[in-house]
């Protein structure tokens, strides 16, 4: 089989009390064909019971890395829970998204679901977006003389 994704951390700790596990600094790849294509890291990380829920706490990026189609995207959160298994993920709390070349949007909570591409912000969505500048050519080819001409 293919990978669908790997949860790592720097420490786990599980409390048989509760039956959960906490993570510190967990980093959570999503793979497409076997390559990475996304990735969520945090500060601390729990993982529910049955696995099918992770919290990702503090510091929260997700980075959607760049592809021939797409540029690299990132999102910024103080708190996310992903649903591995369902390709979902979700938060409540204001989330910044930056996209290359120079697009910025603040909102209040997102949900997003990969099987369906679709990322739903909730409230309070603001969106900055800079029309990219065309590069000008500096070195523009010389200016040929036509020898046809008459006088």
């Amino acid at each position: 089989g293919s990978i669908r994704f790997i949860l790592s951390a720097n420490e786990m700790t599980h409390f048989s009390q509760d039956d959960t596990t906490r993570l510190k600094k967990p980093l959570f790849i999503r793979y497409k064909n076997n390559v990475p294509s996304s990735q969520i890291e945090g500060g601390i990380g729990l993982v529910s019971t049955d696995g099918e829920e992770v919290q990702i706490i503090d510091n929260v990026k997700v980075a959607r890395l760049e592809t021939e189609t797409k540029p690299k995207m990132e999102l910024f959160t103080d708190q996310l829970t992903v649903l591995p298994n369902k390709d979902q993920a979700f938060t409540k709390r204001p989330v910044r998204i930056t996209q290359d070349p120079k697009t910025v949007v603040n909102a209040i909570g997102m949900k997003y679901d990969k099987k369906n591409g679709i990322m739903t912000l909730l409230e309070k969505v603001r969106v900055h977006y800079e029309k990219p500048i065309k590069k000008l050519n500096l070195n523009p080819p010389p200016i040929t003389q036509n020898k046809n001409l008459k006088k």
